[in-house]
Parts: structure tokens; sequence; C-alpha cells
């Protein structure tokens, strides 16, 4: 045999052996949806069952795979309209959960000193008992925030409809320590708690905060569009950062900047970009509420030169980032928790947000977007009020210690307060004082540093295997609604948090059952999807369980829904001049 002859062969057999993984890839996403699979090590068949995972934000459609009763992996949905078959290496480790021997197994209830590890096992029967007779007594002749219900994301579907029904609830979240301040500054401007970057259809990406490659609330399906939005659209990505994230050092530009200062750099390039009379004048006319004479003698006072002194970009680089962005559209303007997650976080979400509104970008292709979404789960109200006032689990702890609060039962499901707040040392003091909260309940699936000092642990089913429906914003801009369904069965003796409220509603009684017309958590969704008749018209509750998702196949984006219905606010339009904000003793503009 020639030398070359011998390369070649050598060629050959190297690509056969690097093509043979992805041939085995193509043939999992071709046969998903048999629902049978064949597992490379046994030769068995699989079932594969879709559903959705819920170990972040994004809620991605996956496919459980089981080997007999035995769930053996997790892959991406091909069909799910976000994620597209991908999925982060958290969701493919999602089948640890399901066999990890430190799950918790039975019902618990605390013996001794709370937080000292003494723990008396008990029947279901028991802990719904001692559980209910207590909410009994609140339901009654109790008052608001006698019960305080937190969990790691917002609560919805069944959890909401219980706790709305109750009353006398104060419901927290571990969403509102990450994102409170965006919400709540983007609430403010248009209505909406947050938007969807088109960032497939820009060509200019300002990135104030926000570390995308690693980390996003839509994370796979976003970093799929921002990549396609790279590579085929030549979009420039510049990044404010306070570190040379992994987002900032695969950016066209990183400035590294103060934590804090972000607004003060985006109102001045917003500045720049009305001086040089690169704005949308019509835009600005129709749908702002401030007269752009009015925003304009305002932000006269930002000049490069002051953005320069207190954030120590150059401001040369200011002037000329705010002009690139103002003519390179479509172009959006993000933001991330490093942006958020301070003192002036609102403050600092509205001036960047002002930067989409002067040039026009709002709900536009390649622009800053309104959520695509189906109301399920009894979303859609907005969880700000601010005559009533709003606050995140570290400062219910702080109110706990002075004394403002006294509830009599404190209820966390998958969420681990002792371990996640900021002043976790506070907190643990604050929960192991019986005087300051009498009764603490943990539905979790782990005994974790929060379960420790409860006065009863649930057992909880994990996503693989409970029932839930989702319809998260829309990446491709036509809405959906994806199921998740039960892969394998719970472990142990673990229940569902939807059974759990189930149950609990039926033994307090009263009104509080008759908002209750459902037996089970998939009667539930059932009766949510069915004021969708595109959907039933598909097949319904059968169609989702065999695919995993739905959409609208005749429907295309729709842009600019603002034409239509205006904005969410008092006024119809964007509110750069805040009335609300202007009531409450705050300044009304961004600054």
């Amino acid at each position: 045999m020639r030398r070359r002859e011998f390369l070649k062969l050598c060629l050959g057999t190297v690509q056969a052996l690097l093509l043979q993984p992805l041939l085995e890839l193509s043939a999992y996403a071709r046969g998903a949806w048999g629902g049978k699979q064949v597992s490379r090590h046994t030769k068995k068949p699989l079932k594969g069952i879709p559903s959705i995972c819920q170990l972040c934000p994004a809620r991605c459609g996956i496919i459980g795979f089981l080997e007999g009763d035995q769930l053996v992996k997790i892959g991406g949905n091909p069909k799910h309209p976000n994620n597209l078959g991908k999925l982060c290496s958290r969701g493919l480790a999602g089948v640890n959960m399901i066999y990890d021997p430190d799950r918790i197994t039975s019902p618990m209830m605390r013996r001794g000193e709370r937080g000292k590890g003494q723990w008396e096992r008990i029947s279901w029967e028991r802990a719904y008992s001692e559980i209910a007779s207590r909410l009994k007594v609140i339901y009654q002749s109790g008052q608001r925030g006698d019960l305080v219900f937190q969990s790691e994301h917002e609560s919805e579907g069944i959890i909401r409809l219980f706790l709305d029904a109750f009353g006398k609830t104060l419901i927290l979240n571990d969403d509102q320590l990450h994102f409170g301040n965006r919400d709540g500054g983007q609430w403010l401007t248009w209505g909406e708690e947050r938007g969807v970057p088109d960032v497939a259809n820009s060509h200019y990406i300002l990135n104030f905060g926000s570390n995308f490659y690693e980390s996003h609330e839509y994370y796979t399906g976003f970093i799929g569009r921002l990549m396609e939005g790279r590579f085929k659209k030549k979009a420039k990505v510049v990044t404010f950062d306070v570190r040379l994230s992994y987002t900032a050092g695969n950016s066209d530009e990183w400035f590294p900047i103060p934590p804090g200062t972000d607004g003060v750099v985006a109102l001045t390039m917003a500045n720049v970009i009305i001086k040089d009379n690169l704005h949308d004048k019509n835009f600005i006319q129709r749908w702002l509420n401030i007269p752009i004479s009015q925003l304009a003698q305002y932000l006269s006072k930002y000049t490069p030169e002051m953005a320069e002194k207190i954030s120590g970009i150059a401001a040369a680089d200011i002037e000329r980032v705010a002009r690139e962005f103002a003519t390179s559209m479509p172009g959006v303007a993000i933001s991330g928790r490093g942006v958020s997650s301070h003192f002036n976080g609102v403050y600092n979400e509205r001036c960047i947000f002002l930067l989409n509104a002067i040039v026009g970008s709002i709900d536009i292709p390649g622009g800053y977007c309104f959520p695509r979404t189906y109301r399920l789960n009894g979303a859609g109200a907005s969880l700000f009020d601010l005559e009533k006032g709003r606050f995140n689990p570290q400062k219910f702890i702080s109110l706990l210690k002075r004394g403002k609060l006294t509830p009599q039962m404190y209820f966390i499901y998958e969420s681990n307060p002792a371990y996640t707040n900021p002043e976790s040392g506070l907190t643990s003091e604050v929960l192991k004082d019986e005087r300051l909260i009498p009764y603490i309940v943990v539905a979790d699936s782990y005994m974790t540093e929060t379960a420790m000092l409860a006065d009863i642990v649930l057992p909880l089913a994990t996503y693989l295997e409970s029932w839930g429906v989702d319809s998260s914003p829309a990446m491709d801009w036509v809405p959906f609604v994806a199921l998740q369904q039960p892969i394998i069965h719970p472990y142990a003796k673990s229940v569902s948090i939807n059974d759990i409220f189930i149950e609990l509603s039926q033994r307090i009684g009263g009104g509080l059952r008759r908002n209750f017309k459902f037996n089970s958590a998939e009667e539930y969704i059932k009766k949510a999807i069915s004021t969708i008749p595109e959907l039933e018209s598909a097949g319904g509750l059968p169609y989702l369980k065999e695919n995993g998702v739905w959409f609208d196949k005749n429907e295309k984006p729709r842009y600019r829904a603002y034409e239509s219905k205006g904005f969410k606010t008092p006024s119809g339009k964007i509110e750069i001049y805040s009335e609300r904000l202007r009531r409450k003793g705050f300044h009304p503009l961004p600054t």
C-alpha cells in the first residue's frame, strides 16, 4: 500500500468515527416522535415521553427516555419552538435527580429544638391534618400576611389559584431578588415586566451587564438566536460589564464599567443620539409621553465628559458607540442582573430602555419586543402595585426581625432562603426563632439548609414526576403551549406540589374549595387549554401528550402590536415621564 492510499484510508476511518455519533443523534431526533428508541448499550427499546425542563426559567422542551420503567436519559425536544431540540448540560443531567439517594422519602415532623436535626417520620395523613388545621384557622379568622408563601419562581397554575382564593397570603419568590428591579423599571415604563430582544434579526446589540453566553433566563433558545444574528446578520455586540465575563470576552468590544453606573452611560448615549438628530422623530412624537424638546433639554446635562468622569469610559467611545447604535438599525439595547441588582437598579433599567425607545426599536424585527404568550396558569395580571408596596424575600426577613410582620405560617416551596438570601446568617437566625415565625412548612425534594429549620418537611415530586403547562415568551414570536407530564412515577412517598394544594383545598373546604372545579392536575390542564380553540381542534391534551408542545402553524410573527392596542400603561404610551413614580416621591424621569 502506498503512503497516499494509507493516509486516505486512515482519514476515512477517522471521519467515520467522528460522524457516527452525529448520525446517531440525527436518528434520535428523527425517531423521537414515534416514542421508541433503542439503547446503544442493551439494544432494548426505549420509550420517549416529551415534557418540559424546570431546572431554570427557560423551560426548554425535553424528551425523557425510559428503558422499562427506568429513566436512562434526557434529550431536547426538536418540536419545541424555543430550544429546537437543544439542551444545556444542566437539562441533560436532570436524570440524576430521580435516583439521587439524598432525596427525602417521606413526610417528617420536627422533634426537639428547631434546627437541631431531630425528626420523626410521619404519614401523609398526619402531615395534611397538621397543616390543614392551621391553615383553616388563618382562612376563617386571620388577616393578610398570616400565611407567607415563597417559591423559587413566580407562583402559577394550581398554586396561584389556591393562594388567590385563600386571600390572606403574602407571596414571595426568589426571582424578586434577581429580577425585581428590572421588572419594576420596565413595568413602570412600558407596562410589561420583561421583553424579548429579537437578537436573531438585530444588526447591533448593546449589552449592559448580561452574561448571556453563560446565563440567561431564556438561555438555550436565546443563545441560538443570538448566534444566528451574529453569523447571518453580522450583528455587532458591544458589552458594558464590570468583569471580563465569557460574554464580554466574545463581544466585538468590551468596556469595563464601575458597578451601577450603566445608567449614566445610557443617558449620555441618548443625549448624543438626539443631539445628532439620529432619533426616530415619528415614534417619539406618537408613542412617548414626553415631547422631544423636553426630553432633549433634560438629557443635555448628561455630557460625554460627565459620563467619562463617572464611568471611566472615554467620552469619544461613548459618542462613537451611540452613533453606531443609532445608525445600524435594527439594533437593541439589553440588560442583565449586573445592571438591576443595585439600589438604583430600577432607574438603570429605565435609562437603558430609553435607548430602544428613542430610536423606535420597540416591537420591530431586531428590536425589543413584547412577549408573545397565551394567558394560562393565572398569569397575565401584573405583580406590581406601588400603592401597596412590594418587597423581596430578603426585605421580608428584615421586617420579621424588626417585628413589623407576624406571620402564622411560612410555607416554602423549592426555595432555600437560608442559603440563597444575601444575608443568609440573618435569615437562618430569624427562621430559628419560633417567636418570629411560629410554624414553617418546607416542600422540597432535598433536605436543604432551610428544610433543616422547618417544623414539617414534605417530600416533593420533581418536574420529571409531575404535571404542568407552560406558555413562555416565544423566541420566534408565535405563542405556544407546552406540556409538562410525568415521565416516571414519583419517588418513594413524594407527592407533586399541585396534588398537595388540591388536597389542602378539600380539607379546608368552604369557599376555597369552590374554586377547585377539578380533582387532579391533569383535569386542571385540560380545562386551562380549553380556552384556545385552535389547540382543541388540533387534538387538545392528547396532542400535547404525544408532541409535548403546540403552536398555530398558520400564524406568522406580527410586530408593532402597540399600533392596535397601545401600551399597558395609564397613558397607553411609553412613560418616560412616570407620574406613578412622581406620586411616590421619586424622580419621574430616567436618572
